[in-house]
């Protein structure tokens, strides 16, 4: 089997706040700051719109994985996001010995996700007032990226790709034993692919991704990937937290009508806050993977999305934004019946005012 050279990036995005003001943290961060950009290197669009978050530099750490040194790279998302990388360089490998690194374990036996985390708060302590609604902390949503940038004896990735189909799914799915594999298992993972030339090939599946650039350039189709990983990362905590207050309004209606006399405002100020907050954020999410156009990358984004299940996290989102539309109607009609109520109790208590002392006058 012919034998590769790249790298492994571990792809962590921690939702941290509802959004991040990235324009003041490119003054008071402490650290090297840069707006965050990929090199157009294939054809796309005249004036084609692609977000820039602002990617944060680290100090050099020693850390190292199956005896590789790890690179951190960090950057920031407006949407409230950030992103973590731990990009692990390999030579000379064969495809079964680079499924070790799958696991993401640093060699001084700690967990790389527990590292990228206390990245993550060091960061998120250098943004402390930038950060618009921090979130409670929240597990990351993890990824896996084998990048191939040379293969021995080999310059057309498709050629390889069909000789080695069945490593291939056993690196991606962290099989030791591909010969073990099915047919159909194989054909599973290797069903969304995406290729520009004879020299690239991306292959994604649900828990990692095989990236093939012979020509050596990564970066664009990492940034697509990175992107998908952290549209889920905010669908899924999204999601949850309209879980939990539809749960908690639902209680509210619940109630018994004199308990919610006092309350009902309160309810619609937080449920018209939740509505404006939840919907400006799924328009933010979505808006920053717009492609335009018949476009390489837009493709990758696509194969990611179907792969990711962004769909049903986005629709997902979008059924409880209705239900959050609904209790406010319900609340809103209730507090005006309330309303109307005590207005016809207010008049039926005047009108008794007014005339009682037409009836003490004819009493005996």
């Amino acid at each position: 089997m012919s034998r590769v050279d790249g790298e492994v990036v571990y792809l962590y995005a921690f939702d941290v706040a509802y959004e991040i003001t990235l324009d003041s943290a490119r003054v008071t961060l402490p650290a090297p700051t840069s707006a965050f950009s990929i090199r157009p290197d294939r054809s796309l669009p005249k004036d084609m719109p692609l977000y820039q978050p602002l990617s944060i530099e680290l100090p050099a750490n020693t850390h190292t994985i199956q005896g590789f040194p790890l690179k951190i790279e960090v950057r920031a998302w407006q949407v409230g996001v950030i992103s973590v990388l731990a990009r692990v360089a390999f030579e000379n490998q064969e495809l079964a010995e680079l499924t070790p690194l799958h696991s993401a374990t640093l060699d001084d036996g700690s967990s790389l996700a527990s590292y990228a985390q206390a990245v993550c708060r060091d960061v998120c302590r250098n943004l402390e007032g930038l950060l618009i609604k921090p979130s409670p902390e929240n597990l990351p949503e993890a990824y896996t990226v084998f990048c191939i940038t040379r293969i021995e004896h080999h310059t057309d990735a498709l050629q390889w790709r069909d000789a080695n189909s069945d490593a291939i799914a056993a690196l991606l799915t962290e099989t030791d034993e591909p010969e073990k594999l099915s047919t159909e298992q194989i054909q599973g993972v290797l069903r969304i692919q995406v290729s520009f030339e004879k020299s690239d090939l991306v292959v994604i599946d649900w828990d990692a991704a095989l990236v093939v650039e012979l020509k050596g350039y990564v970066d664009d189709v990492l940034y697509v990937l990175e992107l998908a990983n952290l549209q889920v990362e905010e669908f899924r905590v999204m999601d949850s937290e309209l879980d939990k207050h539809l749960e908690r309004t639902y209680d509210f209606v619940e109630q018994d009508r004199f308990q919610l006399m006092g309350k009902s405002r309160a309810i619609l100020r937080v449920l018209r806050g939740l509505r404006v907050d939840f919907a400006k954020l799924t328009d933010e999410v979505d808006h920053i993977a717009k492609f335009f156009g018949d476009w390489y990358l837009a493709r990758v984004y696509m194969g990611a999305r179907d792969r990711f299940h962004l769909e049903q996290w986005r629709r997902s989102v979008q059924n409880r934004l209705e239900q959050l539309d609904y209790l406010y109607s319900v609340v809103k009609a209730e507090s005006y019946e309330r309303r109307m109520l005590w207005l016809e109790f207010t008049i039926v208590v005047l009108f008794l005012i007014d005339i009682m002392p037409l009836l003490f006058k004819f009493l005996p």
